[in-house]
């Protein structure tokens, strides 16, 4: 067992995370091309940006652990870059343009690379020094969380929030509409949040290559698990306007899952309208035969060519609802001032 065997399993997990969005990143294309891309923060870039991004940094950071690793063992090697860097900025810049299909093909060509080289790695290796410009001394295995997996994992979290924003800018807008305060959602409280968000973690990890293939047989019970994790979250904020809506979908999804033996049913119609290949290995959709209640399955689909595109269940269709509601009443809300306060 190599010294990096976990931090290379991680890229894995996060490259088939990424890859296994590919489908409704494409499907929302076009994406408008953000207008800073430089040392500004990476959370205000789209998928354009966040991609090239991925594609450019996966090489860089597997050729500066070959430099510091070549350097001479008595002090450290200077390795790195800082975000200002002209050459990181240029090739993002250069490369967002690309067609998406080109952009995922790099980084699913570029990642087992880097993974691999991570697995040959000794624990000497591994501890090697080198000097960063701004962070200073850092070893090989101190650089991968900041520079390429924990970094990597990020990305894949921030692509998600990109594609699931749809909901909650429809709620911003209704409850501006209604004349509503967006400084109001400060004073949204979720409870257990913690819970639904391992939940849906577990979730992203499981429906990958790699995911899966640790799960192995406990595939369907760890999803039917997570789900449930995530609807039980749910249902302790039932108090919250919007909330029972967001927790009936949970709920529906939940039943759909757990009496078709841990999977989420589509079908075959469903995945074409919505441009899907199929059910694929590493998807919470599949085909089933005679799926029991056929109704709360994934047999809405939005068609191809049309953002966000994908196949839905009545379940999800709520649950989109609900968060609309959620965030529309938040931003309704008025503090109650007691009486004798001044304002």
């Amino acid at each position: 067992m190599g010294a990096l065997d976990d931090q290379a399993q991680r890229l894995d997990t996060a490259i088939a995370a990424i890859v296994a969005l590919k489908p409704r990143v494409e499907a929302g294309a076009p994406w408008p091309m953000a207008e800073l891309y430089g040392p500004e923060p990476e959370a205000s870039w789209g998928p354009p940006e966040l991609l090239a991004h991925v594609e450019e940094y996966l090489p860089y950071w597997l050729g500066e652990i070959e430099t510091l690793l070549a350097g001479p063992a008595g002090a450290p090697t200077p390795f790195g870059r800082l975000a200002t860097d002209p050459l990181r900025i240029g090739v993002i810049g250069r490369d967002r343009a690309l067609p998406l299909r080109e952009l995922f093909s790099r980084i699913e060509a570029g990642a087992p690379r880097v993974a691999a080289r991570l697995r040959e790695l000794t624990e000497t290796e591994a501890n090697r020094k080198g000097l960063h410009p701004a962070r200073g001394e850092m070893t090989v295995r101190e650089m991968l969380e900041p520079f390429l997996v924990g970094h990597t994992e990020g990305h894949v979290t921030q692509l998600q929030e990109i594609l699931t924003a749809a909901a909650r800018c429809i709620g911003i807008i209704l409850g501006l509409v209604l004349q509503g305060r967006l400084s109001a959602l400060g004073n949204l409280h979720f409870t257990w949040a913690p819970v639904a968000l391992a939940g849906l973690i577990v979730q992203v990890a499981l429906f990958t290559e790699t995911g899966s293939s640790i799960a192995g047989s406990l595939g369907p019970a760890i999803y039917v698990a997570s789900t449930a994790a995530v609807f039980v979250a749910v249902a302790r904020n039932l108090r919250t306007t919007g909330m029972p809506i967001v927790a009936l979908g949970a709920l529906s999804n939940l039943l759909a899952i757990t009496t078709n033996g841990g999977a989420m049913p589509t079908t075959t119609e469903a995945l074409a309208t919505a441009g899907l290949n199929g059910p694929g290995a590493y998807t919470n959709s599949v085909v089933v035969a005679n799926p029991v209640l056929q109704p709360l399955t994934d047999i809405f689909a939005i068609p191809a060519g049309v953002p966000l595109a994908n196949v839905y269940s009545i379940g999800d269709v709520l649950i989109g609802l609900g968060i609309v509601c959620v965030i529309a009443a938040a931003m309704r809300h008025r503090p109650v001032t007691p009486a004798g306060a001044t304002a």
